[in-house]
């Protein structure tokens, strides 16, 4: 068993590893993910399915229609917030 000072310093390094990892997640956050350029953004729309001969075509009553944006839709500032912020409480 490890006693006296190698047991001091062990947990000395111990705190020292989850204090540098908690705080990392309050420090190198950068940028949110809101605000880089997501997947969807960049999506395009793609020609129906081509059913060969002989084949069914597939039940398309449930599929997922995206409407076209409003031409009024207002565009979001590179330094707005994200949607799913909270306003800041204090009004800063």
């Amino acid at each position: 068993m490890v006693t006296g000072p190698v047991l001091n310093h062990l947990r000395l390094c111990i705190l020292a590893v989850l204090l540098i990892g908690g705080l990392s997640g309050c420090f190198f956050g950068g940028q949110p993910s809101c605000n880089k350029p997501q997947e969807y953004q960049v999506s395009e729309n793609i020609e129906s399915l081509q059913v060969p001969d002989g084949l069914d075509q597939p039940d398309r009553s449930a599929a997922l229609t995206i409407p076209q944006a409003s031409p009024d839709a207002k565009v979001r500032e590179a330094d707005d917030p994200c949607l799913d912020s909270p306003p800041d409480y204090f009004g800063r």
